[in-house]
């Protein structure tokens, strides 16, 4: 073997090596994310954006949504503020208040409600006991008097008593008459 083949071998070597640790560095690359992805919890889903009502747990009997979906309607024609209510088993690891903008947020990509539109989102995460209204920007002043109603007094002990239909009619009753006393 001559002195010009060995030099082209140990090339060749010092090239396959070079490659297998250019190869093993970017197969590291790729994992590490999904590492990373392996150890932060993971986010409740959203649900579907088909309609007004939607309650993951079932803690309301079918006739009660179909007349709450009925009066969230009327409210929409009546005041143009659209009321979505989502009743889900738990939104941990998030808190419900970050929950409830993933959801606002996706409602507004999704373009089925318009950035400056009306709108007001009640989420209820059952396990964790926690609610959340969420209305709109513009609907935020109007909805002020809300956190000091009587009705945000009674609805957690309607929702301690498992009264969710009764929680969500009076929430949904003073968000429309709220919103009505201001276009008057």
């Amino acid at each position: 073997m001559s002195f010009t083949s060995l030099r082209a071998l140990a090339r060749r070597y010092r090239a396959k090596v070079f490659i297998a640790a250019v190869a093993s560095l970017g197969l590291f690359a790729s994992t590490e994310p999904g590492l990373r992805a392996q150890n932060q919890p993971t986010l409740q889903p959203l649900p579907p954006l088909l309609r007004q009502v939607s309650d993951a747990v079932g803690v309301m009997s079918i006739a009660e949504g179909r007349v709450l979906s009925n009066l969230l309607a009327e409210i929409e024609e009546k005041t143009r503020t659209k009321i979505i209510v989502v009743i889900m088993p738990t939104v941990a690891p998030e808190s419900v208040e970050d929950y409830a903008q993933r959801l606002a947020d996706r409602w507004l990509n999704s373009g089925r409600i318009q950035e400056g539109g009306r709108f007001v989102f009640v989420v209820i995460a059952k396990e964790d006991r926690a609610l959340r209204v969420l209305p709109s920007r513009k609907l935020v002043r109007l909805l002020k008097p809300l956190e000091n109603s009587e009705t945000v007094r009674e609805v957690p002990r309607l929702l301690r008593e498992d009264r969710y239909y009764e929680a969500l009619t009076a929430i949904a009753r003073k968000v429309s008459d709220l919103v009505a006393e201001s276009t008057v």
